[in-house]
């Protein structure tokens, strides 16, 4: 009897606590947060020099051809674009599980057994759900 005596200060000393801590004056007032438009850093242009075409500045139709070799044939890179788009199909795969799920299911069966209950002769048991 001891023992549930302690739980129970123990569980009420837990439960004051918590509403203790939840409690909000009654001056309360929320703080007005200035946010920027954007972030400090961002810059204002979108264009990098990683999204042009660099190698153009050249003009050498050599270093084009090359370029344009490299990207087709580099092993790497389809490998790597490929993952990306496994990645994305599974993206797409793991995002169908979100939404509502709807099922129905049967059930028949026949015995002298219904929840651990022994019968003197055989009786059927049906059942449905949704």
């Amino acid at each position: 009897m001891r023992k549930y005596r302690i739980l129970y200060v123990i569980v009420l000393f837990t439960v004051l606590a918590g509403l203790q801590s939840c409690a909000v004056g009654p001056n309360y007032k929320k703080p007005v947060t200035e946010n920027p438009e954007t972030f400090r850093f961002v810059s204002k242009s979108q264009d990098s020099i990683i999204n042009l075409k660099w190698w153009e500045i050249f003009n050498d139709p050599t270093l084009d051809t090359l370029i344009k070799s490299a990207l087709k044939q580099n092993k790497n890179l389809l490998i790597a674009a490929s993952r990306v788009e496994q990645a994305r199909a599974n993206l797409g795969y793991n995002n169908a599980d979100f939404g509502p799920k709807f099922g129905v299911n049967a059930n028949a069966s026949r015995g002298d057994v219904l929840q651990g209950i022994r019968f003197d002769e055989a009786r059927s048991n049906f059942s449905t759900n949704a």
